[in-house]
């Protein structure tokens, strides 16, 4: 069963519905004078949102069994934090002796008379003295307010003008002409402070009244003083001094304890909670998933007792009332009872309107980008907080919000990094040194059924990396806001000072280092003369300014695979491109500069010297993180690959890296080429049969065929050489086709890679058959001479050559040879002479002639160009 928002089960009091709220401030003059809002001056409204404490319970037990001539007369002390119920006290003993009829329509109040053993309310006399109201220069003295609000004040006037204390006779009249009396007094620290003149009369008229009530029957005095004193060091010994005459003959009551907090808040501020039912479920899921998530969050929370205080504190979840009450309650101008009212009326009621939905109320959920909301918190922690609300967590340019509105419609909704910036902030105030909040306790502060809890550590690195007043306690893993800006704002500052060709020249050199050997690399080419048209297989990683896609870098690669310097190019078919990614590109420049400044940060000894301890551990760690991580950005950015085509060359998308790996540029594209089969480590026979020999075709050399594999785009990439004679060996072997070396035929033989020379001729299976045939016959046939070298035959001689003639010192031939049989000339007469150690020079004439003429572009491009590359010295040249 899904939990329902808590708007939609709890029912807010219409003033809080309606945004109409009140301070909530108990004045007790403003209300002596009907004066304050009717939910203070009308008795029955005032018990209807008042939820009696047991401290309250006993204070008006107390006081009316006093009264009653039940028990003796009362001096009570009601001593709390500034705004801790205090005056809210005062109050209802204020109605219950001026209002007693509507009063007594409170069930709560009719209990308490009946475990008290009263019938009713005992009719009684009031006085009241405020010390925040009467001036102590001009104003009545505590003594002249009391005694004129009974209508005795002739008995003390000349004793208040002279700012004199009267006499206990005086005091004693005064009580026993209008007992049963009950005297309230309120602020009285605050007002003798103030009394410096006469602070010394002021402390005699609370002993003498003290002691008079005390022996005096139906009365009562109750007396309220902070547990922190006003004023520094004079409001100190004001409220010592105070407390020491109180304290012979008081009782003294806190009025709101513990978990009674609860029950205040939910009555001050709501109408209706909703069924029960609603509330047990809603504590029983939160508890079951704290219960899931172990050590991941407080150990107290997964206590059975935890469970209750859910459903005690619901639509509120403990935590925010924890906060509120221990870390800002502690904060000497922040009213605790009346503070976090006052802040959690505008909460309910902002949550209310904007319908929220969250089944509880928590810290995370406040909304700090309600100006009424964040001027309660401003107003106690100082204006400079603006600025870093502004800056990290609500607001159009907030990071935190800004982070939100980029993590997509699936968890932007949950506001994740607003809420936890803006819990984070909630637990960055105190009035003590206890200040932060750890991990553990953010997932509390945030976490409902439906959120994911691992996006909590996502989110808080993110909030780390990013925001400028978030600090970081790593030791104690405390996170906080502060107005001096983090190791963030720092990082910002030296950003802006790094150069764009800092930038490139740091991309460059990573480049470098992660280029790989599995290929020849070329980094950052200008032309095409910087990548030689040789026959090894070339990576060409190309800059960031000729990125994938744009219309520079597709003029680049297709001049790259069409010429080498001013000629054309042969071997197009061993070039490889890398491209930058564009939409990459951007945060790689980014990382690097994040990099550079953290390292610049790092080497500046001022820099590291105005940061804190942490700070400094921080951006060791940054650095090391920012440098392991431009490694897989880099992979990531040169995500795609080009190569030469059919017609053209063909783009290819690598992919993302895989996260964990971190190869080397040249071994990802090797690997990726291998896995769409374009770069292969071997090739079968039949294979190479069928890309290297058209149908018309009977025989090719093997360096035709190597050739080929290197010119042609239409063919795959081999790895070297090798897998081409291997595939040789393995076709030789199976039978596949054979292979003629030195005129020699090999077919269903073994043979040796080594074996294999460029001008060995592949030639076809049928045809390898026939010859095979055919010198099998001839060795049958011929007779065995005593001059013959039996092993050019096939066969084993039995001893050394016998040459035929002695040997020749100088060989000299001129000839004309059809051009079509060069490789024939190469087989069979320069390599027998080389293998002989011979030197041999080689001079050719060529002349070409034609009808129609000769291209002048293959004239220049390519067989000018030619000649130039293979070193040959030009003897005589002629053009007609």
């Amino acid at each position: 069963m899904s939990m329902q928002p808590w708007w939609q089960v709890a029912v807010p009091h219409r003033d809080i519905r309606e945004g109409k709220i009140s301070d909530f401030a108990a004045d007790l003059n403003s209300i002596l004078k009907g004066e304050a809002s009717i939910e203070y001056v009308d008795a029955g409204i005032f018990f209807q949102r008042t939820h009696v404490t047991k401290g309250l319970k006993n204070i008006i037990r107390d006081v009316l069994l006093s009264l009653s001539g039940k028990e003796r007369s009362k001096i009570i002390q009601i001593q709390t934090p500034f705004g801790g119920g205090k005056t809210h006290a005062l109050v209802a003993l204020y109605h219950l002796a001026k209002h007693g009829e509507q009063v007594l329509r409170s069930e709560e109040v009719r209990k308490l008379l009946e475990e008290a053993g009263l019938n009713g309310i005992p009719k009684m006399n009031l006085a009241v003295f405020v010390g925040t109201v009467p001036d102590p220069l001009k104003g009545k003295t505590p003594w002249g307010e009391i005694a004129e609000q009974l209508g005795l004040y002739e008995l003390v006037e000349e004793h208040d003008k002279r700012r004199i204390t009267p006499g206990r006779e005086i005091i004693e009249e005064i009580i026993e002409r209008r007992k049963p009396l009950l005297i309230l007094i309120d602020e009285l620290a605050e007002y003798t402070v103030k009394a410096r003149e006469f602070e010394d009369q002021i402390f005699a008229f609370c002993q003498e009244l003290t002691e008079a009530i005390k022996a005096s029957k139906q009365c009562a005095l109750v007396c309220t003083l902070p547990s922190s004193a006003p004023y520094g060091e004079r409001g100190e010994r004001v409220l010592s001094q105070l407390q020491r005459i109180f304290g012979r003959m008081q009782v003294i009551y806190t009025p709101v304890e513990g978990e009674e907090l609860y029950q205040i808040l939910r009555k001050r501020l709501f109408e209706d909670l909703g069924e029960k039912r609603i509330r047990k479920l809603v504590a029983r899921k939160y508890f079951d998933l704290y219960q899931k998530l172990g050590e991941e969050v407080p150990h107290d929370v997964c206590e059975p007792h935890y469970r209750e205080r859910i459903e005690k504190a619901y639509p509120f979840h403990p935590e925010l009332i924890d906060i509120l009450f221990e870390r800002w309650g502690s904060i000497p101008t922040f009213q605790r009872t009346r503070g976090v009212l006052r802040l959690l009326a505008e909460v309910v009621s902002d949550l209310y309107v904007r319908q929220y939905p969250s089944p509880l109320i928590q810290p995370a959920h406040i909304n700090l980008g309600n100006p009424k909301i964040r001027r309660m918190f401003i107003e106690h922690i100082g204006e400079v907080f603006e600025s870093v609300i502004a800056s990290d967590i609500v607001g159009s340019a907030a990071k935190a919000a800004r982070m939100d509105r980029a993590m997509g419609t699936e968890y932007s909704r949950f506001n994740i990094a607003t809420g936890l910036a803006t819990s984070i902030f909630f637990y960055s105030f105190s009035g003590g040194e206890r200040r932060g909040v750890t991990t553990q306790r953010l997932r509390i502060a945030l976490l409902r059924e439906e959120i994911p809890p691992p996006i909590i550590g996502d989110a808080l690195r993110r909030l780390e990396d990013e925001l400028w007043f978030l600090h970081h306690d790593e030791k104690n893993d405390l996170y906080y806001f502060s107005n001096v800006v983090s190791l963030n704002r720092v990082i910002v500052d030296k950003e802006e000072i790094i150069r764009e060709e800092e930038i490139e020249k740091e991309i460059r050199r990573r480049v470098e280092r992660i280029a790989g050997k599995d290929f020849e690399v070329f980094i950052w080419p200008k032309s095409t003369s910087d990548v030689p048209d040789s026959r090894k297989l070339k990576l060409i990683i190309l800059s960031p300014d000729m990125m994938a896609g744009t219309e520079k870098a597709r003029k680049f690669v297709q001049e790259m695979i069409d010429r080498y310097s001013e000629g054309f190019r042969v071997c197009k078919n061993t070039l490889i491109f890398l491209l930058v990614d564009p939409n990459e590109y951007e945060g790689l420049e980014g990382m690097t500069r994040r990099f550079l400044a953290l390292n610049a940060i790092k080497t500046d000894k001022d820099a590291m010297k105005r940061l804190t301890d942490e700070d400094k551990s921080r951006v060791v760690q940054k650095l090391k993180d920012a440098n392991a991580s431009l490694w897989t950005k880099i992979l990531s950015t040169y995500r795609y690959m080009a190569k030469a085509s059919k017609d053209g060359f063909k783009e290819f998308n690598l992919g993302i890296p895989t996260l964990g790996e971190r190869p080397d540029l040249a071994k990802r594209v090797k690997e990726y080429l291998k896995d769409q089969e374009a770069l292969l480590n071997k090739i079968s026979p039949k294979v190479l049969l069928e890309k290297a020999f058209a149908k018309e075709d009977e025989r090719k050399s093997v360096d035709e065929i190597w050739e080929a594999f290197l010119k042609f785009p239409g063919l795959p990439m081999l790895e070297s050489e090798s897998v081409l004679k291997n595939a040789v060996v393995q076709g030789v072997k199976n039978g596949i086709f054979g292979l003629l070396i030195d005129e020699k035929i090999k077919y269903l033989e073994d043979i040796s890679p080594a074996d294999i020379t460029g001008d060995a001729i592949i030639v076809r299976k049928e045809t390898a058959q026939k010859m095979k045939e055919e010198e099998l016959r001839e060795v049958k046939e011929k007779p065995r001479g005593p001059e013959e070298r039996p092993e050019e035959a096939g066969l084993e001689g039995p001893g050394p050559l016998i040459p035929i003639r002695g040997p020749v010192r100088r060989y000299s031939v001129r000839a004309t040879i059809p051009w079509d049989k060069l490789s024939d000339v190469v087989r069979g007469v320069f390599r027998p002479l080389s293998r002989e150690g011979v030197q041999i020079s080689l001079e050719v004439k060529i002349d070409a002639k034609s009808e129609r003429g000769i291209d002048r572009n293959i004239l220049e491009n390519v067989v000018k160009e030619t000649l130039k590359q293979i070193g040959a010295s030009i003897l005589e040249e002629e053009e007609e």
